[in-house]
């Protein structure tokens, strides 16, 4: 009887034991588990940012040359007319006959001339900015 009663009790406590090891295993496999799945999330969240924060700043750069643009071509337009208005009093300057009449359309050359690089200033600027914009651009579409 002592017989039956010691294996019946090294039967349960080996059984006991090892479930309690089966269940050491078993937890330590899921936490791996789910640490696995944590990092991979956090992963794949940083990079859903990144690619939501690239297509943010392209988007503004898009919307940087758009404005670049409209202003170059504003000040492409106001190039032109100043060097049709210089064009035109230089004829005027030209064909006056009387001084004052000359000294008159030359102060205005002068502005205009004035307002011109004032305008060449602008369109420098506006290309320097534009090739900022554009390096930007291409090191967002690097990444």
């Amino acid at each position: 009887m002592k017989k039956i009663i010691l294996s019946v009790h090294l039967f349960f406590g080996i059984f006991c034991f090892s479930q309690s090891a089966q269940e050491l295993i078993n937890k330590d496999i899921y936490d791996r588990q789910v640490s696995n799945y944590v990092g991979v999330k956090a992963l794949n969240d940083m990079q859903a940012s990144a690619r939501s924060g690239n297509a943010s700043q392209l988007k503004d750069l898009d919307e940087k040359f758009e404005f670049n643009f409209a202003q170059k071509e504003k000040l492409d337009a106001k190039f032109k007319t100043l060097n049709q208005k210089k064009i035109e009093l230089e004829k005027m300057i030209i064909a006056s006959k009387t001084e004052v009449e000359k000294e008159k359309l030359n102060r205005k050359l002068k502005q205009i001339l004035s307002e011109f690089e004032k305008n060449q200033q602008k369109l420098k600027e506006n290309e320097a900015e534009l090739k900022i914009l554009q390096e930007k651009y291409n090191s967002l579409l690097e990444k």
